[in-house]
């Protein structure tokens, strides 16, 4: 399964603020590139809503072992529709949604290093990236 990659993160020593973030799937020859200004998909300009009129996309997760009792319930609590236990990369779950292909990527346990690339990538298309507290 070629559903690896590498995330990168551009921050700002002063304030800690993302400045720049880089989705990279080298096996898929796919790239997601964002900055406060907008997200580029291979270097074309990314959509700043996702398409929802297909009624194809569906709520994602990653790795589902890493949910804790507490987490399971916050998910429930937050959730719609039911959701898919998705073990791929979170960097290629985390692009699905910028692409219209997800609505919502929930994901528990992570560490800076994990979402601190994604951070730019989703607000550059107009979405929200949070903590359970955050997006209530």
């Amino acid at each position: 399964m070629p559903l690896f990659g590498t995330l990168i993160a551009l921050s700002d020593e002063r304030n800690g603020a993302v400045i720049a973030g880089m989705i990279d799937m080298p096996a898929l020859a796919e790239r997601w590139y964002g900055t406060p200004s907008g997200t580029t998909f291979n270097r074309r300009a990314g959509q700043s809503e996702p398409r929802r009129q297909s009624g194809r996309s569906a709520d994602l997760h990653v790795v589902p072992d890493f949910f804790s009792p507490e987490d399971w319930a916050r998910y429930d609590r937050s959730a719609a529709r039911p959701c898919s236990d998705d073990l791929a990369a979170i960097a290629i779950n985390t692009a699905f949604w910028p692409q219209g292909i997800a609505d919502l990527v929930v994901e528990c346990s992570l560490k800076s290093f994990d979402f601190m690339a994604l951070v730019p990538v989703i607000e550059g298309a107009g979405g929200v990236i949070c903590d359970w507290e955050a997006c209530r």
